[in-house]
């Protein structure tokens, strides 16, 4: 939610939640202004994207970001639910 309010100048983002048997799916979009990610990860301008995907590694999740120049980003984080809670 920070880079939204950072980079993509646009005052509002949709954050949808989809339960499923053992995950949960959250998707983070904007209309934003978007980039180019290849370019992106050339220049190497991703360090805040790499350190969410590598979170999400770390408690077993799966992390993917797309973006379109125009059209806005979604991020979207799927983790896992063990049954009875997380395991501590």
């Amino acid at each position: 939610m920070i880079n939204i309010a950072a980079y993509a100048e646009v005052d509002e983002a949709d954050v949808y939640f989809t339960w499923e048997k053992k995950s949960l799916k959250i998707d983070i979009r904007d209309k934003g202004k978007g980039f180019d990610k290849e370019a992106a990860i050339a220049n190497h301008r991703m360090k805040g994207v790499a350190a969410m995907e590598q979170r999400m590694k770390q408690v077993g999740g799966e992390f993917s970001i797309t973006s379109e120049l125009a059209q806005g980003t979604t991020v979207t984080l799927l983790l896992p639910i063990q049954e009875g809670g997380m395991e501590r």
